[in-house]
């Protein structure tokens, strides 16, 4: 009996070990990839949560100071400023100039409603304009001599990410009546 050292072509292909080895690694693979890639989404969007937070916060604040369209805000205000509150909502009643010349003046208004978590921004007659949104939290704005601090939490959600941002300013009015 002679054996031949030669393969038999009519038999070649792979064992069921290899073809379940390469499926196990394959899975493994493609596990990998899937966990990698579902892990940047959930980094992704909670970086997103973050940067939309800071912007609603840090957008509110500075129209509150410079003011929205073609009114003033809080810094180009004559003394004295008026706080009214009740309960969760506040209102800042201030006067400003009119125009670049400054001889008239217009009352202007910004208002914290806690229910709508919108601060609102309106000159004269105007129809007021929501200047923040998802505002959750602002407590009564804080006046002394010299300045008026506004504080505001802005929130942002996206998936299961749920973000607050706090931001806080300081105003100080350059007119002086």
């Amino acid at each position: 009996m002679h054996t031949s050292l030669k393969p038999n072509h009519s038999r070649m292909g792979f064992t069921l070990g290899e073809v379940m080895s390469s499926l196990a690694i394959l899975s493994l693979v493609i596990t990998a990839a899937a966990l990698t890639y579902t892990m940047s989404i959930r980094i992704w969007r909670a970086a997103s949560a973050r940067i939309d937070a800071s912007s609603s916060a840090s957008t509110a604040l500075t129209r509150c100071t410079m003011g929205a369209g073609s009114g003033f805000g809080l810094r180009a205000a004559f003394q004295p400023v008026l706080i009214t509150s009740d309960d969760d909502n506040w209102q800042i009643r201030f006067t400003t100039p009119a125009g670049m010349s400054g001889d008239a003046t217009t009352t202007n208004a910004l208002s914290y409603d806690a229910a709508a978590r919108t601060i609102t921004y309106q000159s004269g007659g105007e129809a007021p304009t929501i200047i923040g949104r998802n505002i959750v939290e602002s407590p009564v704005p804080l006046q002394t001599s010299d300045a008026i601090t506004i504080t505001v939490r802005a929130q942002a959600r996206t998936g299961y990410t749920n973000v607050v941002r706090e931001m806080s300013t300081a105003i100080t009015p350059r007119n002086r009546s």
